[in-house]
């Protein structure tokens, strides 16, 4: 028979397997080729002059060689990139830009991209000069890249190495001793953002496995005293019969000697 804690301890483990194959199979069907097909008709749709150069932060792909790891360096620029173009309210372009900033969040949420990974990577960003066509074939290539990940299914990554690499070759380039200082303070960063998630899920499950070794406690305690106090009742309807027999065989005995 299984005991009331191993009980417990697989319904917990039962429900986090489901819920992770529900999230990879909902995250690998995330973006289909007529979401990148809308996307480039927004592409399509700049007619602003190619002179024109907007300057931002990005992620050059080439410099990191490693897909999953160039999602997650690109991914807090890309938002910048994403907050800062505008379509007239109301029009199929604004309604497509709408959908694109879901996919950013959701993309996150499937890689499960934090404010650690944002802070180690932040060394990997660089200045860009494009014009608003080019940025969005940026945003193209960024999904299109995002989607050919997920379709595979693995999105856990530590890009840990890699962005150090970024760090190291950024101190080299410059003095200051600022960015020196600041990968301890990432670590660090890691390890309380790590903290925070764990802490609170140990936490939950402790005390839910204490609520359950107390409710199962409590009711052996309570049966365990209905049946002591009906063995006592038991005894006392037998035993009160008996008196009184033996009470009245030894009043006819007295009777027949007088």
């Amino acid at each position: 028979m299984i005991s009331p804690i191993a009980a417990a301890f697989l319904l917990l483990v039962a429900f986090a397997i489901h819920g992770t194959e529900q999230k990879n199979r909902g995250c690998s069907r995330l973006i289909h080729d007529v979401h990148l097909n809308r996307l480039l008709d927004l592409v399509d749709s700049q007619m602003m002059k190619p002179s024109c150069e907007l300057s931002f932060e990005y992620v050059d792909e080439r410099e990191l060689d490693d897909p999953k790891c160039f999602l997650r360096a690109a991914y807090s620029p890309l938002r910048n990139i994403l907050e800062s173009i505008e379509f007239k309210q109301n029009t199929p372009n604004s309604d497509t830009m709408k959908e694109v900033k879901d996919w950013h969040i959701e993309v996150g949420d499937c890689m499960e991209i934090n404010s650690s990974d944002e802070e180690e990577s932040k060394h990997c960003t660089r200045p860009f000069s494009r014009t608003a066509r080019q940025m969005l074939k940026l945003v193209h290539e960024y999904f299109s890249k995002a989607k050919e990940i997920l379709s595979k299914g693995n999105f856990s990554h530590d890009c840990s190495s890699v962005f150090e690499k970024c760090s190291d070759s950024k101190g080299k380039s410059t003095t200051s001793p600022d960015k020196h200082s600041e990968k301890p303070e990432a670590r660090n960063t890691q390890g309380m953002a790590v903290t925070y998630v764990v802490v609170p899920s140990v936490l939950g499950i402790l005390l839910a496995v204490g609520g359950l070794l107390f409710y199962f406690h409590k009711s052996r305690m309570l049966a365990r005293r209905r049946l002591q106090r009906n063995e006592r009742n038991l005894e006392r309807q037998e035993g009160r019969p008996l008196n009184r027999r033996e009470g009245d065989l030894e009043s006819q005995i007295q009777e027949e000697e007088l």
